[in-house]
């Protein structure tokens, strides 16, 4: 059977690391098999509902976790409904469908689509498969923190894009349960979709009126109760950046390593390419690169240009 997640590179960047004044380590999550992270922890939760005898599997994500689902449903040999808004890109409805799933398109936003998967569910007798909010999902997520402890790396400081929380609550879990309970978390996310600063602001979670970011994949309204739960526990700091800052971020990474991610990670990605903390104050920073399919140079090309950021793309 082929794999529902692989191991990923850790890789030091001598430019951050120059940068930041850290030995700075790139986790490269955009090799996993359907392109981004979500491998590790939608792969786990699908694996979970198949060995309690789920007969189908309903995703409400028409990003990268619906595509993760896809993917594993169809290693799983388990039947597959994506449910997605109409703002899904073309060619993620194409990754989608390659991978097995029957596509469903339904109302203009994810929640709508959620919706409608969660009703499909109780309908059929089928398993949700949250794009980020469930034990398993932060489970699988942690793994890549032993990856990283694997390789001889033991970092004071992990750096991610946060969207849902799925990834920052299981890159949290790994830590403390590695005993790094010491270790900063670095959450970074756009303007245009800060769930995550405004819950640390409200003192709970908080669901935004609207969420206006060319970073998709962070887009959710509402942060993961088990994220918010983690700043009560570890160290965390909250970073902002601009839709142009994450985009900049992006496109210098495309342009200095020969590698296309989306502007959501290019949020991560910030603060090693636009040094947004300061030099010399973590040794070793491990900064997640979660890739993403939303993305192609031509797409990068409009968001720098519609962001004002300079770009020979």
């Amino acid at each position: 059977m082929e794999p529902l997640y692989c191991k990923t590179p850790l890789i030091q960047s001598r430019r951050m690391s120059e940068r930041l004044g850290a030995d700075v380590y790139l986790k490269m999550e955009f090799l996993q098999p359907s392109g981004s992270f979500k491998n590790r922890g939608i792969g786990t939760l699908c694996k979970y509902h198949k060995e309690q005898g789920a007969p189908l599997l309903v995703s409400s994500s028409g990003g990268n976790a619906g595509l993760a689902a896809a993917y594993s449903a169809r290693i799983l040999k388990l039947p597959i409904k994506v449910v997605v808004p109409e703002s899904t890109p073309e060619q993620m409805r194409h990754l989608i469908q390659k991978e097995g799933a029957e596509l469903i398109v339904h109302g203009k936003v994810w929640s709508e689509a959620d919706a409608l998967a969660r009703a499909a569910c109780k309908e059929l007798g089928g398993a949700y498969i949250s794009p980020y909010n469930h034990p398993e999902i932060w489970e699988g997520n942690a793994t890549l923190v032993q990856e990283i402890l694997d390789e001889g790396v033991v970092p004071d400081a992990v750096v991610m894009a946060v969207g849902g929380g799925g990834l920052f609550s299981g890159v949290a879990d790994g830590l403390w349960q590695a005993g790094l309970r010491q270790c900063r978390l670095i959450a970074c996310e756009t303007e245009g979709a800060p769930k995550f600063r405004r819950a640390i602001e409200a003192g709970a979670p908080v669901t935004l009126d609207s969420v206006q970011s060319f970073a998709t994949s962070l887009a959710a309204p509402r942060i993961a109760d088990q994220a918010f739960f983690w700043t009560k526990k570890m160290h965390v700091d909250s970073v902002v950046v601009s839709e142009s800052q994450a985009a900049q971020a992006a496109i210098a990474f495309l342009e200095q390593e020969r590698i296309l991610v989306e502007t959501s990670c290019g949020a991560a990605l910030s603060i090693g390419e636009r040094g947004l903390i300061e030099p010399g104050l973590f040794k070793r920073i491990v900064i997640v690169v979660c890739g993403g399919k939303c993305i192609s140079v031509k797409k990068l090309r409009e968001i720098a240009e519609i962001t004002g950021v300079p770009s020979e793309l």
